[in-house]
């Protein structure tokens, strides 16, 4: 038997008591998963000895599906594996407040378009801490540009009031 210090069902080259029966584990102090697709984000429900630590990949088929990516409007998949299908960044609360947010992910400047012009727009951008990053007032304006430039990579939430509707929306800074 072979010692298996992570408990993944394959141990390492050391002879042990007690453990596995193979010596195929390339990580003996993690668990590894399957990463049939190559984009290194892997399938929880596959073990493998010598994997990746990652397990949030919900389509191990296909290399452009994973949290990684962005979500693609239209294309009936979980590109980002959020747990949603096509959402885009809009609020639908009232027929004639809704807007689009792009390029999401950013790596600079990003664009926040509305269907109506007539809105009196305060913006605030939070950190996944809770911490205000910047906030924004813009009166009457169907399009307001921001920039993330001084925002370190990651995930991010764009509280959009105008007028009497609220709403929130991700952003993902690169």
């Amino acid at each position: 038997m072979y010692e298996d210090i992570d408990g993944d069902g394959f141990g390492s080259s050391i002879i042990a008591g007690c453990g596995s029966y193979n010596n195929a584990d390339c990580n003996t102090n993690s668990v590894t998963y399957a990463d049939s697709d190559g984009d290194n984000f892997g399938d929880q429900n596959t073990l493998v000895p010598c994997g990746v630590i990652d397990l949030s990949d919900c389509d191990d088929s296909d290399d452009q599906v994973n949290p990684g990516m962005a979500e693609i409007p239209g294309n009936s998949l979980d590109d980002n594996c959020d747990g949603f299908t096509d959402e885009i960044a809009s609020l639908e609360e009232s027929a004639e407040f809704e807007f689009v947010l792009f390029p999401n992910p950013t790596k600079g400047e990003v664009h926040i378009i509305f269907k109506s012009n007539e809105y009196n727009i305060h913006v605030e951008i939070y950190a996944m801490n809770g911490k205000l990053m910047t906030s924004t007032y813009q009166p009457d304006s169907g399009l307001l540009e921001l920039t993330t430039d001084n925002f370190v990579p990651g995930l991010y939430f764009i509280k959009i009031t105008a007028d009497a509707n609220t709403g929130v929306a991700r952003l993902v800074v690169e």
